[in-house]
C-alpha cells in the first residue's frame, strides 16, 4: 500500500509554549516510511523527520529533530517553566 498524507495546523491550543504553523508529511511507499515534520515552538523553528524502512532484513530506523542557528529564547521556558530569564 502507498500512502502520502500531509496535517497542516495553524496554533496548538492547550499544550505547553506558543505552537504554531505545524506540519506533518506521511508517506508510505514501497515499505518504506519517510515522516518530515516542521513547527514553530516559542518561536523557535524546528525541523525533522522519521524514516523507517521494513524492506531490509534487519529494518532501518532514523529519527532526527533539529533548529538551525536559532536562540533558545522562549523555548526554554517551555521544557524549564520554573527557570527565570537573567536581567
Amino acid at each position: 500500500m502507498d500512502a502520502d498524507l500531509t496535517l497542516k495546523v495553524d496554533r496548538w491550543l492547550g499544550v505547553p509554549g506558543d505552537v504554531r504553523d505545524a506540519q506533518l508529511r506521511v508517506v508510505l511507499q514501497d515499505g518504506a516510511l519517510k515522516a518530515p515534520v516542521q513547527v514553530t515552538l516559542a518561536d523557535v523553528a524546528v525541523a525533522g523527520e522519521l524514516d523507517v524502512d521494513s524492506r531490509a532484513e534487519v529494518p532501518d530506523f532514523l529519527l532526527w529533530l533539529g533548529t538551525e542557528r536559532s536562540k533558545l529564547g522562549r523555548l526554554a521556558e517551555v521544557f524549564a517553566p520554573g527557570a527565570r530569564r537573567a536581567g
